[in-house]
């Protein structure tokens, strides 16, 4: 039990820290063309929405595929940013591994990981090996969707490599 009393208080400290760190940053970039926070009719306005703030971030629009999902790469591989047609939502995914030797095996590991990320979650389908982060976009907000996408490649860069050795997966 004091384990995991231990670690809420480094969780609640570091986030203290993060506030802290937040409050005292300066804030001169008035001149950003993205609106802070918006709230979309629809589906389509969403889409146009997560499109500009991908714009900005990679300097050119992201290609689309036939689910108007954006086509981004990173590490060689593909990686979509799905923006929902049910709900308000935008999902970045990949499939970071396939063909993994032992699903059983493939699951404890996985199990670990997703222990360990608090935002990114990585998950076995048939004998692929998924990686996923969600983010409600009502209302959306752009800087949290290319500051998920950096959390989503630091998570990939860190642990795609050392996962696919781990299960005997093959990436891209």
């Amino acid at each position: 039990m004091d384990n995991i009393q231990d670690r809420d208080k480094r969780s609640s400290e570091g986030s203290h820290d993060l506030w802290r760190e937040f409050n005292a940053t300066e804030r001169t970039d008035t001149t950003t063309s993205a609106a802070l926070v918006r709230v979309a009719e629809d589906r389509a306005e969403l889409l146009g929405w997560v499109g500009e703030a991908l714009r900005e971030k990679f300097g050119e629009m992201p290609e689309t595929d036939d689910d108007d999902d954006f086509v981004l790469s990173h590490m060689g591989q593909v990686v979509w940013v799905r923006v929902h047609t049910n709900q308000p939502a935008v999902t970045i995914m990949a499939r970071v591994a396939h063909g993994v030797y032992s699903r059983r095996a493939s699951e404890v590991e996985i199990g670990i990981l997703n222990r360990r990320s608090t935002f990114v979650k990585w998950s076995l389908v048939n004998r692929n090996i998924w990686q996923e982060i969600d983010m409600v976009a009502i209302p959306f907000a752009p800087r949290h969707l290319t500051n998920l996408v950096d959390v989503f490649f630091a998570a990939m860069s860190a642990n795609r490599d050392d996962l696919a050795y781990r299960t005997g997966a093959k990436v891209a």
